[in-house]
Protein backbone atom coordinates (compact mmCIF):
# COMPACT_ATOMS: atom_id res chain seq x y z
CA UNK A 1 0.00 0.00 0.00
CA UNK A 2 1.25 3.22 -0.92
CA UNK A 3 1.23 6.03 1.20
CA UNK A 4 0.09 9.96 -0.47
CA UNK A 5 2.79 12.39 0.79
CA UNK A 6 2.65 16.21 0.22
CA UNK A 7 6.13 17.30 0.73
CA UNK A 8 6.05 21.40 1.07
CA UNK A 9 9.43 23.09 0.90
CA UNK A 10 10.66 26.44 -0.42
CA UNK A 11 12.89 25.42 -3.10
CA UNK A 12 13.47 22.35 -4.57
CA UNK A 13 16.40 21.33 -7.31
CA UNK A 14 16.54 22.22 -9.72
CA UNK A 15 14.32 24.51 -10.16
CA UNK A 16 14.80 26.64 -7.12
CA UNK A 17 18.52 26.26 -5.10
CA UNK A 18 20.55 28.13 -2.46
CA UNK A 19 21.70 25.08 -0.51
CA UNK A 20 21.23 21.62 0.73
CA UNK A 21 17.66 21.91 1.35
CA UNK A 22 16.90 22.21 -2.55
CA UNK A 23 18.84 19.48 -3.30
CA UNK A 24 17.50 17.10 -0.09
CA UNK A 25 14.14 17.59 -1.15
CA UNK A 26 14.46 16.86 -4.84
CA UNK A 27 16.38 13.88 -4.57
CA UNK A 28 13.99 12.45 -1.35
CA UNK A 29 10.99 13.19 -3.61
CA UNK A 30 12.70 11.45 -6.35
CA UNK A 31 13.58 8.56 -3.80
CA UNK A 32 10.21 8.24 -2.32
CA UNK A 33 8.66 8.35 -5.97
CA UNK A 34 10.86 5.20 -7.01
CA UNK A 35 9.50 3.53 -3.25
CA UNK A 36 6.01 3.12 -4.89
CA UNK A 37 4.87 5.95 -2.72
CA UNK A 38 2.33 8.86 -4.04
CA UNK A 39 4.21 11.81 -3.80
CA UNK A 40 3.89 15.26 -4.50
CA UNK A 41 5.91 18.22 -4.09
CA UNK A 42 5.12 22.00 -3.38
CA UNK A 43 6.95 25.13 -3.86
CA UNK A 44 6.89 28.63 -4.91
CA UNK A 45 6.54 29.93 -7.85
CA UNK A 46 9.44 32.05 -7.80
CA UNK A 47 10.11 34.87 -10.55
CA UNK A 48 13.67 33.42 -11.16
CA UNK A 49 12.41 29.61 -12.05
CA UNK A 50 13.81 29.13 -15.44
CA UNK A 51 10.33 27.67 -16.83
CA UNK A 52 12.02 27.55 -20.29
CA UNK A 53 12.37 23.33 -20.18
CA UNK A 54 9.29 22.73 -18.43
CA UNK A 55 5.69 21.59 -19.25
CA UNK A 56 3.53 23.71 -17.19
CA UNK A 57 0.04 23.27 -17.04
CA UNK A 58 -2.51 24.77 -14.58
CA UNK A 59 -4.45 22.95 -11.87
CA UNK A 60 -7.88 23.90 -13.14
CA UNK A 61 -9.51 24.19 -9.52
CA UNK A 62 -7.03 26.04 -8.02
CA UNK A 63 -6.74 29.66 -9.81
CA UNK A 64 -7.03 32.69 -8.42
CA UNK A 65 -7.76 31.16 -5.46
CA UNK A 66 -8.76 34.01 -2.38
CA UNK A 67 -6.49 33.91 1.05
CA UNK A 68 -6.54 36.34 3.72
CA UNK A 69 -3.71 36.02 6.13
CA UNK A 70 -4.80 38.36 8.71
CA UNK A 71 -5.57 42.14 7.05
CA UNK A 72 -3.69 40.92 4.13
CA UNK A 73 -5.62 39.64 1.02
CA UNK A 74 -3.83 37.47 -2.05
CA UNK A 75 -5.00 35.66 -4.71
CA UNK A 76 -2.92 31.84 -5.39
CA UNK A 77 -3.16 29.73 -8.36
CA UNK A 78 -1.32 26.43 -9.29
CA UNK A 79 0.69 24.76 -11.76
CA UNK A 80 2.03 21.76 -11.96
CA UNK A 81 5.08 20.20 -13.89
CA UNK A 82 7.29 17.23 -13.37
CA UNK A 83 10.56 17.31 -11.45
CA UNK A 84 13.19 17.61 -14.55
CA UNK A 85 14.39 13.61 -14.97
CA UNK A 86 11.32 12.09 -13.56
CA UNK A 87 7.08 11.45 -13.25
CA UNK A 88 7.63 13.19 -9.98
CA UNK A 89 4.79 16.20 -9.92
CA UNK A 90 5.75 19.50 -8.72
CA UNK A 91 2.84 21.86 -7.79
CA UNK A 92 3.99 25.56 -7.71
CA UNK A 93 2.08 28.09 -6.10
CA UNK A 94 1.82 31.30 -7.81
CA UNK A 95 1.25 34.34 -6.29
CA UNK A 96 3.06 37.33 -7.99
CA UNK A 97 2.64 39.50 -5.28
CA UNK A 98 4.61 37.49 -3.27
CA UNK A 99 6.61 35.20 -5.65
CA UNK A 100 7.67 37.25 -8.30
CA UNK A 101 11.10 38.98 -6.65
CA UNK A 102 14.86 38.71 -7.69
CA UNK A 103 15.52 36.53 -4.30
CA UNK A 104 14.58 33.44 -3.23
CA UNK A 105 14.68 34.73 0.31
CA UNK A 106 15.29 38.37 1.28
CA UNK A 107 14.62 41.26 4.41
CA UNK A 108 11.97 42.41 2.90
CA UNK A 109 9.07 43.22 5.59
CA UNK A 110 6.37 40.56 4.18
CA UNK A 111 9.17 37.92 3.98
CA UNK A 112 6.53 35.81 6.50
CA UNK A 113 3.58 36.57 4.30
CA UNK A 114 5.11 34.54 1.27
CA UNK A 115 5.56 31.35 3.51
CA UNK A 116 2.57 31.74 5.39
CA UNK A 117 0.67 31.98 1.78
CA UNK A 118 2.97 28.77 1.21
CA UNK A 119 1.53 27.03 3.44
CA UNK A 120 -2.01 27.76 3.34
CA UNK A 121 -2.23 27.60 -0.12
CA UNK A 122 -1.10 23.82 0.54
CA UNK A 123 -3.51 23.00 2.94
CA UNK A 124 -6.02 24.50 0.83
CA UNK A 125 -4.88 22.62 -2.35
CA UNK A 126 -4.62 19.36 -0.51
CA UNK A 127 -8.38 18.89 -0.10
Amino acid sequence: MSLRICFVASEIAPLAKTGGLADVTGALGRYLHRQGQDVRLFMPFHGGIDTRTLTLEPVAAVQDVALDLGLHGFAFSLHVTSLPGSAVPIYLVSCPALYDRPALYSNAPDEHLRYLLLQRAVLESCQ
